[in-house]
């Protein structure tokens, strides 16, 4: 061994200097949405790839470098509060500040994340019913449930919007 090479630290070999991330990231196409910290200002995205740390995402709507925002990933049930890294014309790359699980045990102050997660799985069941699928199919496939729905509503007080979105869900569920 050469006295420049320490047997403790690997030697990358053709690493891109330029490449600063720090966790492997996953190639995929995810449904997701973005909203601003009040769960207010909503958009639709795509998550592109993804890792422990952060997510590339496709979008129509401009985020600006170091805007914060939630990320919701109706499908996995998960937030991410992150912040914008970097933006081009429809893609944003960010980095995640804190995870949450949207379920029991999400802090009060940030229950709005239960009507995103609603609003996402609704959006979802009405690309379904569109290609042509049943609306009950459509419900089990985006896994919204009664006993889902009911869980929702112990988490709504206070919020008009999200209880008028369950009672139209619930509504839906029983035709």
């Amino acid at each position: 061994m050469s006295s420049l090479q320490s047997p403790y630290k690997p030697v990358l070999v053709n690493a891109d200097p330029s490449e600063r991330r720090r966790w492997p990231r996953k190639t995929v196409l995810i449904r997701a949405i973005i909203a601003d910290l009040n769960g207010e200002n909503v958009s639709d995205c795509t998550i592109r790839d993804v890792s422990t740390g952060g997510a590339q995402i496709s979008l129509s709507r401009n985020l600006e470098k170091g805007e914060q925002t939630y990320l919701v990933d109706a499908g996995n049930r998960a937030a991410h509060l992150a912040k914008v890294m970097w933006t081009n014309a429809d893609r944003a790359g960010l980095s995640y500040s804190r995870s949450y699980t949207i379920g029991l045990g999400l802090p009060p102050q940030l229950k709005f994340l239960w009507r995103l997660l609603l609003e996402a799985k609704l959006s979802e069941v009405d690309r379904i019913v569109a290609a042509g699928v049943s609306v009950g199919l459509a419900f089990k496939s985006v896994g919204l449930t009664n006993e889902l729905l009911h869980q929702m509503a112990r988490h709504a007080g206070g919020d008009d919007k999200f209880a008028q979105l369950l009672f139209h869900a619930r509504r839906l569920l029983k035709v």
